[in-house]
């Protein structure tokens, strides 16, 4: 029985959770009796708001209701129930009303007719506690009925403060009872209550003038400053808008206000729809505009183009700002060159007025052909870092859903060619004009600038190297832009122009090296050493190895074709090989030239293959033919107008140079040691550094400096037998007869001896084949004059035996087969024509006087088996 009276007595609540709070906060309520069941529950008042929907029976001592919309201040919560009864808390919650600030989320619209003037915050409008009403007299509590006035005036209000305040409505609500004279009386009171409120605010402006001029003062400064702002920095919204490009917030918003409002009668929210979408039109616009105008990063482009597929689905921004980035980036490699020709202008006219950084030029000194290194650079790297985001858009924006698909596919492809087309363009004119094709030229004439020659003397190597170093980033530039699935034939213009760069670079460096071959001349010692095999050379051939190896990794940059897919072998490709193979032919060669300067000869190559060797002017060398002796200094004007036959350059002497046969000698020996040993040491260095077909370049070398070297012995040999025919023409077989070899013989012989002399000290390594050849010259001659003479006499017949046999003996190492045979058959056929007995005197006597001589001209072999005889 007691249990059942502690579950059916009178509910009393002893605790709430929280004691204050909103309208809508969860409270929790506790204490005793508080109902057996959810249907035991009959109301529930938290300050006089029913809460009863809300309620959650949890037990008899716990129930949680929400909050429903009460009014703010303090409130007791009373509970009824079936089976207890009403119950009054013994604590009151409090209601407050949160209070929301202008820039923070509601979920209701804020009554607005409640501000305060001036104010933002919104308020409770104070209750009016004056004791008289408008017209002055006492608050009458016996008012009309607000339903009745309702009805008569729908949109009116019987409130002094509200806008839509009515006159008739006040009279009918406070004074429907009133006398005409107590209205008149009403008007009266207004009228002095006018009058009062005027002249208190004149008093209260004269009191507070000082405050008002400060306080106009503050705001004035207060709006110059927000002024200075927006001008400079902009609002913050707006920036943060600018800076985070944050569309799709406020599309969101937009297409969110424009669904809650879309059906709306409330002008004053038609007329609030009609700024904000005047204001997302100017959005578009200028989205538009900067899409068009100023291409952003590609994530910015995105997001512009999603806020303009939005706003207009039949639109096709994406291709759009496509073309029109085509467009853009054209405009900004024009620009780029304007920016670098005017750096080089300034540069140039510097260099005029002889303004100059620095007396020597360094490689990283500003000189105009640095100025159009860096031009390629920027523009290279612009072109790949621009180039790939165009290609981005194009890829992630033109889907194959489109129809248009196919169309705008090659749009695109032929935008992205025309860009690269256009950047070679720029680069070839910059780097190598005279290759720039004449149609381009022509139409594109004012576009293309005409780059400054630079004042200063670069050498041919430095311009060479500033190529190269423009060429790395057009490789790098391809190379990415083939990682990134470029097309080949999108390529093809940096392709080739790669291709021409390096053919031009390497031709500027194989002219560099054969200039600076050719000027080793000047460096010539004429100090010899004996090498390999008996060779003798000077350090000419050394120097000359050296500066091809200089360039040799100039040229394995320009040679290497790995760098990117695709990119030409030179030494293979059927268009640049021969030119190739012939440039570093003509390097190896180039020696030749720097022999003809250094020995002061004309080269005469106006037929591809001349056929002869000759010396200039017509001068005869008269006197002895020991004036045939020379030394390291023999200076002597020669000529002759013998030519000697040989298959390769036509050379001749310069005239009254200084010629002498000792360093014909030298060259000569310099030349053997080159062919035989520094053209296959350069052509091994050459297949290191990815020369190919270095065998071939050996070959054609070897046998034109081989003929140039013919050429020189044939040259040499003329000049030194130059005298023979004076000797043989001025024989004395008319004058009486010696006990010796004629003395023309002798002279032959002692200028022999001085030719083997002058091998043997600078080239003993061709005294045979030279000697060969001078002797077979000389009896070849001699042969041909006794030929002529007619036998007159035995003493005739005697001297002539005596001649030959004295030229047998001394010329004997040196004799061919042909020679020695028509010596003997000359001889024979004097044979019981002459006195024996003289004979053998005679030629005892001329072996005892020319030993020395005939031994000189001997080998040590030789002379060792003729004395064992």
């Amino acid at each position: 029985m007691d249990e059942t009276n502690d579950q059916t007595g009178v509910p009393q609540i002893t605790g709430i959770s929280p004691k204050e709070g909103t309208p809508g906060t969860t409270v929790t309520l506790r204490g005793e009796h508080l109902g057996t069941e959810q249907s035991d529950l009959l109301g529930l008042f938290i300050c006089g708001t029913d809460c009863l929907v809300s309620a959650k029976w949890k037990s008899t001592s716990k129930i949680i209701a929400r909050l429903g919309q009460a009014k703010r201040g303090l409130g007791e919560i009373v509970l009824i129930t079936k089976s207890g009864g009403k119950g009054v808390s013994n604590v009151q919650f409090r209601v407050f009303i949160e209070q929301v600030q202008p820039l923070q989320d509601s979920s209701v619209w804020v009554d607005e007719s409640r501000t305060v003037p001036g104010r933002n915050v919104v308020r409770q409008v104070q209750e009016n506690t004056d004791t008289t009403d408008a017209l002055g007299f006492p608050l009458n509590k016996n008012t009309e009925d607000h339903t009745y006035l309702t009805k008569l005036f729908p949109e009116s209000s019987g409130n002094l403060r509200m806008e839509n305040f009515n006159a008739s409505w006040y009279l009918l609500e406070h004074h429907k009872n009133s006398s005409i004279e107590q209205l008149r009386e009403g008007q009266r009171n207004m009228k002095a209550k006018m009058i009062s409120e005027e002249k208190k605010g004149k008093d209260m402006h004269k009191a507070n003038l000082y405050s008002l001029i400060n306080c106009v003062d503050a705001v004035d400064s207060l709006h110059a400053k927000l002024k200075i702002e927006r001008n400079t920095r902009g609002w913050p919204l707006t920036n943060n808008l600018n800076d985070k490009g944050e569309y799709t917030a406020i599309l969101n918003d937009y297409t969110r206000v424009k669904a809650l409002f879309k059906d709306t009668d409330v002008s004053l929210f038609n007329e609030a729809m009609a700024v904000v979408d005047e204001k997302i039109r100017k959005i578009s616009n200028t989205v538009k505009h900067k899409l068009i105008e100023a291409p952003t990063s590609f994530e910015e482009q995105s997001k512009l183009i999603k806020f303009l597929k939005y706003r207009d689905p039949d639109s096709d921004p994406a291709y759009d700002a496509i073309a029109a980035y085509h467009v853009w980036l054209e405009d900004i490699f024009w620009q780029i060159q304007d920016k670098y020709y005017t750096m080089a202008m300034e540069e140039y006219e510097q260099q005029k007025n002889g303004i100059s950084l620095s007396d020597s030029i360094s490689s990283n000194y500003l000189t105009i052909a640095n100025t159009r290194q860096q031009f390629c650079v920027e523009l290279m790297n612009v072109l790949t870092d621009k180039l790939q985001m165009f290609f981005k858009l194009s890829q992630d924006y033109v889907t194959t859903n489109d129809k248009e698909y196919t169309k705008k596919q090659e749009n695109i492809y032929q935008m992205i060619f025309n860009n690269i087309n256009t950047v070679s363009w720029l680069l070839c004119n910059a780097l190598c004009p005279q290759f720039l094709p004449g149609d381009i030229r022509k139409s594109m004439a004012k576009d293309f600038v005409q780059w400054p020659a630079d004042l200063h003397v670069i050498s041919v190597a430095n311009q060479a190297t500033q190529l190269i170093n423009s060429l790395k980033p057009i490789r790098v530039c391809i190379k990415t832009f083939q990682d990134a699935s470029f097309a080949n034939g999108q390529l093809e213009p940096l392709m080739e122009l790669c291709t021409t760069i390096r053919v031009y670079s390497f031709n500027e460096i194989i002219q560099s090296t054969c200039s600076k071959i050719v000027a080793l001349n000047s460096q010539e010692t004429w100090k010899t050493d004996v090498v390999y095999d008996q060779m003798t050379k000077t350090s000419l051939p050394d120097l000359f190895e050296n500066e091809i190896y200089d360039v040799l990794p100039m040229m394995k940059q320009l040679i290497s074709c790995d760098n990117y897919e695709g990119e030409k072998d030179l030494s293979l490709d059927e268009k640049y090989k021969t030119i190739v193979l012939e440039l570093l032919l003509s390097t190896v060669v180039s020696i030749k030239e720097c022999y003809i300067a250094m020995l002061q000869l004309k080269s005469n190559q106006e037929n591809k293959r001349p056929n002869h060797l000759q010396l200039a002017g017509n001068r005869e060398l008269n006197g002895s033919f020991s004036s045939l002796q020379s030394d390291s200094m023999d200076n002597r004007s020669t000529g002759s107008s013998d030519t000697v036959n040989q298959s390769s350059t036509t050379i001749s002497f310069a005239g009254s140079s200084n010629l002498s046969s000792r360093k014909m000698l030298i060259c000569i020996c310099n030349l053997d040691y080159i062919a035989t040993h520094s053209l296959a040491t350069i052509c091994k260095r050459f297949r290191d550094n990815g020369i190919k077909y270095t065998e071939l370049i050996l070959e054609k070398a070897k046998t034109r400096l081989l003929n140039f070297r013919q050429s020189l012995l044939k040259f040499y040999l003329s000049l030194k037998m130059s005298t023979f025919s004076n000797l043989l023409t001025v024989n004395a077989y008319d004058l009486p007869p010696e006990d010796d070899v004629s003395s023309y013989v002798k002279e032959i012989i002692i200028g022999m001896v001085f030719i083997k002399a002058d091998l043997v000290l600078l080239a003993p390594q061709i005294i045979v084949p030279l000697m060969e050849r001078a002797v077979k010259e000389c009896t070849d001659k001699l042969f041909g004059l006794i030929s002529e003479f007619q036998i007159t006499s035995e003493d005739f017949a005697c001297q002539l035996v005596i001649d030959l046999t004295g030229i047998e003996e001394a010329f004997q190492e040196f004799l061919d087969l042909q020679t020695k045979s028509n010596l003997n058959a000359m001889r024979a056929n004097l044979v019981g024509r002459f006195d024996q007995t003289k004979f053998q005197r005679c030629l005892k006597r001329w072996r005892s006087n020319m030993a020395m001589a005939v031994a000189g001209l001997q080998s040590a072999e030789f002379v060792e088996d003729e004395a064992n005889i």
